[in-house]
């Protein structure tokens, strides 16, 4: 695009919002006071978020194991060597 082409679209712009009337500021809404209930709700629900975050910090482990024990197994590895 033009940048005098991009400059008129600005300034249209600018002009139709001059033309709308002010906005009234908006109240904001009062926060509702806690109950004595929603206060044990929430330590309850903290309680329960420290203890899954504490299982989430611990590293996973991964293991694998081979059974030497089973003829299958001992077979298989022999002929993979060869």
């Amino acid at each position: 695009m033009d940048s005098p082409a991009v400059y008129a679209m600005f300034e249209e712009i600018k002009e139709k919002l001059s033309r709308q009337p002010a906005q009234e500021k908006s109240t904001p809404t009062p926060v509702p006071a806690l109950n004595p209930g929603d206060i044990e709700k929430i330590e309850r629900m903290t309680q329960v978020l420290n203890q899954v975050g504490g299982k989430l910090d611990r590293p996973l482990r991964h293991s694998h194991t081979i059974d030497l024990m089973s003829n299958k197994v001992l077979i298989m590895l022999v002929v993979v060597k060869l």
